[in-house]
């Protein structure tokens, strides 16, 4: 006889589902507790100060003359005083008589002489712009060699000494000819003259040494151009370029800074700055006393490095005037502002984090920074995140993708960085911004009043795993 299904209990099946439900709950209980990640991110007070700040390849200078005879003798000593007296600024310029030898071989004495010089500023942590000359005669048949030739030879002599120290080399003015080594009322003067000396003088000395013409009509010369190349772009940088060219490693140290440049000779200097250094001595242009007519031209040029012993009637007005715009500078002098913004400055404007709590592996962290000095940086400094555990000591370095040498004046730049918080050890941190530069070292500082150690600036604090109080 076949047995009779039993029907089953509604108090059976009510049992099993109230239990299904329980294992499910208590299974989602744990996911979501072990899953979700509790991240508590503060942005830090990101000020922009008025500062001046001392960053490498840009900024005033001083110039330190040097003649080099037979009866030389270098002291080494002298320099530690002076760079102690002279501890402002970050760039140098070292002029460099060699009129002795202008018509014969530059003497072994004489290339030890150099040697010693350049070895004793390279120690001071001065970037040094460099300035050979036969001299500053305004009849220069009497001070260059009688035969071009000797030129080339000066060159080929003294390249072995300059490329021993091209760490500390920023930038080479001129081509030994002309007043003060750079080109005006030279006996050799002519246009075949000036591209094949500078151009010469550039195939012996390494590449990451620029070199400057005194306006940007002697820079089409010596790069036999018909007009200036366009300027560079986030989509073309500099390292996109063939550094090895001439055309982009040749700047403009103008003489005689003034605010009767032209347009075309302004969107010259525009194009090339991007690229190159521009920046020199300014004159004594009454223009220039006007605030507001000396920063837009100084802007205009994008200028990054300034002669410290220029007109002092110019720099003096500037030290006499205040900054009177409502911005973090309002108030201070006009000297100091100008000197605030030369070269590139960099602040920190806004940061934030994007993280989900439950569904995102990582969190985005965005950080926008601007460039508000006259000129782009030409080198491309290392861009890192830095996060410090305070509970563990615990530090984790992310670097960022950008290239700095993109980050022209009033640009604001978006940096983003992947944090992989699932992984972190759970705790306290501080978020740090780090720009170094790795040919000297040192970091880079920015116009922000965020504290600055050796992580870099603290633009936020983090907690990760735990819960906010």
């Amino acid at each position: 006889m076949a047995k009779k299904n039993k029907k089953r209990s509604p108090l059976r099946f009510i049992v099993g589902l109230i239990s299904f439900l329980i294992i499910v709950s208590i299974l989602g209980i744990y996911l979501i507790t072990s899953r979700n990640l509790v991240v508590d991110y503060a942005p830090g007070k990101l000020a922009r100060s008025n500062e001046s700040l001392s960053n490498p390849y840009c900024g005033w200078y001083h110039t330190y003359s040097y003649k080099l005879t037979e009866e030389s003798f270098f002291d080494s000593n002298s320099v530690k005083e002076t760079a102690k007296n002279d501890n402002g600024t970050s760039l140098c310029l070292l002029d460099i008589n060699i009129n002795a030898y202008a018509n014969k071989d530059i003497s072994s004495h004489a290339l030890s002489e150099l040697d010693a010089i350049l070895s004793a500023w390279s120690s001071t942590e001065k970037e040094i712009i460099l300035n050979i000359n036969y001299g500053n005669s305004n009849n220069n048949t009497l001070a260059e060699p009688l035969d071009v030739s000797n030129v080339y030879l000066h060159m080929e002599q003294l390249s072995p000494v300059i490329k021993e120290h091209a760490n500390h080399i920023y930038m080479i003015q001129g081509a030994f000819i002309g007043d003060n080594g750079l080109y005006q009322n030279s006996i050799y003067n002519s246009e075949n003259n000036i591209a094949d000396l500078t151009n010469y003088l550039g195939s012996l000395i390494n590449f990451n040494i620029y070199q400057s013409t005194t306006d940007s009509v002697m820079y089409m010369k010596a790069n036999q151009l018909e007009g200036m190349p366009s300027a560079l772009s986030a989509d073309n940088p500099i390292s996109n370029q063939n550094q090895y060219d001439l055309a982009f490693r040749l700047g403009i140290s103008q003489n005689s800074i003034s605010s009767t440049n032209s347009q075309a000779n302004l969107d010259n200097l525009s194009a090339l700055s991007t690229w190159a250094p521009v920046g020199g001595s300014v004159t004594n242009d009454p223009a220039l006393y006007d605030l507001t007519t000396a920063i837009s031209t100084l802007e205009g040029m994008h200028v990054s490095y300034l002669n410290a012993d220029s007109d002092a009637s110019v720099l003096n007005q500037w030290k006499s005037l205040s900054y009177q715009e409502q911005d973090a500078f309002e108030g201070i002098t006009g000297y100091d502002y100008i000197t605030s913004h030369l070269g590139y400055r960099y602040v920190i404007n806004s940061t934030s984090l994007d993280f989900n709590s439950l569904l995102d592996e990582t969190g985005k962290l965005s950080i926008e920074v601007e460039n508000i000095g006259f000129a782009n940086s030409l080198k491309n400094f290392d861009v890192s995140l830095v996060l410090k555990n305070t509970d563990t000591e615990e530090l984790i370095k992310i670097p960022i993708n950008t290239d700095t040498t993109t980050w022209y004046p009033n640009e604001k730049i978006t940096l983003n960085a992947d944090l992989e918080l699932r992984d972190y050890t759970r705790g306290n941190f501080n978020v740090y911004l780090l720009l170094i530069d790795s040919s000297t070292g040192s970091i880079i500082k920015m116009g922000t009043n965020a504290p600055l150690s050796t992580n870099g600036y603290q633009i936020a604090t983090m907690k990760c795993g735990i819960k906010p109080e």
